[in-house]
Order: structure tokens, then sequence, then C-alpha cells
């Protein structure tokens, strides 16, 4: 059975949001990677925080002082994962929520980082869900 990751659902679903694209180039919704453009989104690895719960943590990145920038991608982000519906087949994430939100300056202020915490419910074959 082909192994499936919320890491995948989420990526899919910013890159296919219109709210978040006009604030974040899909090519700079990236996974695992060092923030290189700006401004961006770093998806990281799934963590499973149970056996039916898994989390993802979203890092934003940006270059305008302030966190103005990134508070409007994080709402982005949260609007899109909480009330747009997932179209999948098989497995999918439910009852997906924003379980934390962090905003933090970065060298000095030249950089703005906001950190989303994001927790699901998984539904169907558990066994088709892994952490990468």
């Amino acid at each position: 059975m082909k192994t499936l990751s919320l890491q995948s659902f989420i990526g899919a679903r910013l890159r296919s949001s219109a709210v978040v694209t006009a604030l974040v180039p899909t090519s700079n919704i990236l996974d695992d990677a060092r923030p290189e453009r700006f401004p961006c989104i770093i998806i990281r690895h799934s963590q499973p925080t149970s056996f039916e719960r898994i989390e993802n943590t979203l890092h934003i990145w940006s270059k305008v002082s302030g966190f103005a920038e990134v508070r409007e991608i994080a709402a982005a982000i949260a609007h899109t994962l909480e009330t747009s519906p997932w179209q999948l087949e098989g497995p999918e994430p439910s009852n997906l929520t924003i379980i934390t939100s962090l905003f933090l300056p970065r060298n000095d202020g030249a950089y703005s980082h906001g950190i989303l915490s994001v927790e699901a419910n998984l539904q169907g074959a558990p066994n088709a869900w892994s952490a990468s």
C-alpha cells in the first residue's frame, strides 16, 4: 500500500489556495527546506502525536519588518486548512486545527518568522499513514 503523508496533503492544499498564493508564490511553498526566497512557507515532516492524530509544523518567513506579513500569511493558511474541504481519495485528515502559533523576529528584526502547529485526526486505514 502506498504511504501517505499529511505533509504532502498540506502542501498540495496550500499550493492550490488562491488566498495563500496571493501572498506566497507556489514556488516558495516548500517541504523541509531552508528559507532562501521570501516570503516563504516551509512545511516540516509530520509527527504522530497519538495513534489517530498527527502534527505538522509550518514555518513562515518574511523579510518585511514587523509581523504584519507573517500574520497575514498565517491567517490565510489557517483559513485554507480549517475551512476548505479536503478532496482526497482514500484515507484523509479530518478535524484539522491550528493548535499553536508563534511569531518571532530573527537577525535583529531583518526577518520575521511565524510558526504554526497543525494537528489532524486520521481517518481510513491507519497503516496507510506515515510520519514522513
